[in-house]
């Protein structure tokens, strides 16, 4: 649904009442006992769903006036929260993959929550910046951040043992090197990958280069630049020196748990696949790049309320309970097994293990994908497929990052003018 479209409908819905300027009163919506029925969607689905149930029961016994149930939606959930929107029948809260803020903000989806969060003194300087940032808009906020990923470079410390490496590498120049020790060939073939990477780690490497993805707000593409030519140099190097090949990895085998790759850039939500495997890893900060910049990317999940939520105050009531509340975020993360996006939480003992150190380390650098209006559709047109070319051969770095760049402010500039 296009985004005129979309707000023509959405007008017309808000125009009947399903507006959240009256949100406090309690008259639309189901009760339960004396209390309202707070409706909480999220994607998180199977095994998450107890974690969620967990947290809501807490919730709700800690007063008498709301019951949060939690519903499992699609990953789909983004268009049909705008579905749900213009027909009227919304849920009161959602749990928000942040950097949809950018895409689904501008359509009417969310609610801003400047206001609130003004009115009960909520400290957004608690928050990782990126956490934050990925759940601003246009100038507004539309949630509180509750939980981050981060990568950081998994490796195979019984290779590394046998390569005789006793530590990771903390530069390019080491990564390189390590990898071609790492790296094992059979017959002309890679059978053991130095390392792997793929065209969706290019801003990683970026920022390690100690360049930008966007500027003019994100407007305009930064990465067709210097520091955009030496990630793809040092790939060609990886390229070159055979440490990682092309088509190496495939849809059925994870070769990093499979125990066929040495490193990998990878999040906490592959530690139990990964002792499921019998892989012996751990985990180091990413490698600086050439100038000693840092760099890692960064995600997670908010609480943010539907724009047309009937009972937007309760929502508003679980939102501070849940992601501005140490203790209830700490245990959440627990149960979880994901980062905190509040400071002060990650400097809770139990992140300080040698397994967690290297996330929360890499989190106080880590930047967010830009919140730009289409940024993830354009991505998928501009960014991969030119990127993959030029890892396939067909294209230089020069051509790579000139076709990319351009067809991506194409994009950008459509997406802006919507």
């Amino acid at each position: 649904m296009k985004a005129t479209k979309f707000m023509q409908v959405a007008a017309v819905v808000l125009a009947a009442g399903l507006s959240l300027g009256g949100c406090g009163s309690a008259a639309a919506g189901s009760e339960s006992g004396g209390r309202q029925e707070i409706t909480f969607w999220g994607p998180w689905a199977g095994d998450q769903i107890a974690m969620l149930d967990q947290m809501t029961a807490k919730y709700n016994k800690s007063q008498d006036k709301y019951t949060v149930k939690y519903s499992a939606q699609s990953s789909a959930m983004e268009q049909k929260l705008l579905t749900s929107i213009a027909a009227g029948d919304t849920p009161d809260v959602v749990l928000w993959d942040s950097f949809q803020t950018g895409t689904y903000a501008p359509k009417g989806a969310l609610l801003p929550i400047d206001d609130l969060v003004k009115k009960d003194n909520i400290d957004t300087s608690r928050y990782y910046p990126a956490a934050l940032g990925q759940l601003q808009s246009g100038g507004k906020l539309y949630g509180l951040p509750l939980v981050s990923d981060v990568r950081a470079l998994g490796y195979n410390t019984d290779m590394f043992k046998k390569a005789g490496i006793s530590e990771p590498p903390k530069t390019w120049d080491e990564l390189l090197a390590d990898a071609k020790k790492l790296a094992v060939h059979k017959n002309g073939k890679l059978e053991t990958a130095g390392i792997l990477f793929s065209p969706t780690d290019f801003a990683t490497y970026l920022w390690q280069a100690g360049g930008e993805m966007y500027k003019d707000g994100g407007r305009k593409t930064a990465y067709n630049s210097p520091e955009g030519m030496e990630v793809l140099n040092f790939w060609q190097k990886m390229l070159d020196a055979g440490v990682y090949e092309v088509g190496f990895e495939n849809t059925k085998t994870d070769q990093f748990a499979a125990g066929n790759a040495a490193m990998r850039l990878d999040a906490p939500w592959d530690w139990a696949n990964l002792k499921a495997s019998g892989v012996k890893y751990a985990f180091a900060e990413p490698p600086a790049g050439p100038n000693g910049d840092k760099g890692s990317m960064t995600g997670g999940f908010g609480l943010a309320i539907p724009k047309g939520a009937k009972h937007a105050e309760g929502a508003w009531d679980f939102i501070k309970w849940f992601a501005a509340n140490e203790d209830n975020e700490l245990a959440f993360c627990k149960l979880a097994q994901w980062l905190p996006a509040d400071k002060a939480v990650a400097q809770d003992d139990y992140f300080k293990t040698d397994e967690w150190t290297p996330f929360v380390k890499s989190l106080e650098f880590a930047k967010a994908r830009p919140q730009t209006p289409g940024w993830q559709e354009a991505a998928q047109k501009a960014l991969d497929p030119y990127f993959q070319r030029f890892m396939n051969g067909e294209l230089t770095a020069k051509q790579a990052l000139d076709q990319s760049s351009q067809q991506m402010d194409s994009l950008l500039a459509k997406s802006f003018s919507e």
